[in-house]
């Protein structure tokens, strides 16, 4: 029995969609994550003198994070170290000019930082800034540390 014309397409464009979802899959769990790879974010107070949080991500994907002098060590997986990774690409962090971020005397300053394939790149900004360029980065190495 033959299918009607629409039923029969979007199967199709489901089945399409599927396989382009399991390509990205496929694709970023065998990317390489080069060895000098590393992701760092740091918040601090006093007008960026005190340190109150700091996350260190390495390219075997230990990570250290530090809280009001509290060190704990966990270790993120390689499909989560990729997807961080794919986002920091995803808004051009490497191009970015570190000269344009300010930190307009804000109390709390922050600092995002990423090291790979022998360059290196850090923004320091006030940790109230929305930019997508620190807060998508940001949102995916938090789901990544639950």
């Amino acid at each position: 029995m033959a299918l009607p014309k629409g039923l029969r397409n979007t199967l199709i464009s489901l089945g399409l969609c599927a396989g382009l979802i399991g390509a990205y899959y496929v694709t970023v769990s065998s990317s390489p994550v080069p060895s000098d790879t590393e992701i760092v974010f740091a918040k601090s107070g006093c007008g960026g003198a005190c340190a109150i949080e700091r996350v260190v991500i390495a390219a075997d994907g230990r990570t250290e994070i530090t809280e009001a002098g509290h060190k704990t060590q966990r270790t993120v997986s390689a499909y989560a170290l990729r997807n961080i990774l794919i986002t920091f690409r995803s808004v051009h962090f490497l191009d970015q000019d570190v000269a344009k971020w300010r930190t307009n005397g804000a109390a709390d300053v922050c600092l995002l930082g990423l090291t790979q394939d022998h360059r290196k790149v850090s923004i320091r900004y006030a940790c109230g800034d929305r930019s997508p360029v620190v807060t998508r980065p940001l949102g995916v190495i938090r789901q990544a540390l639950k």
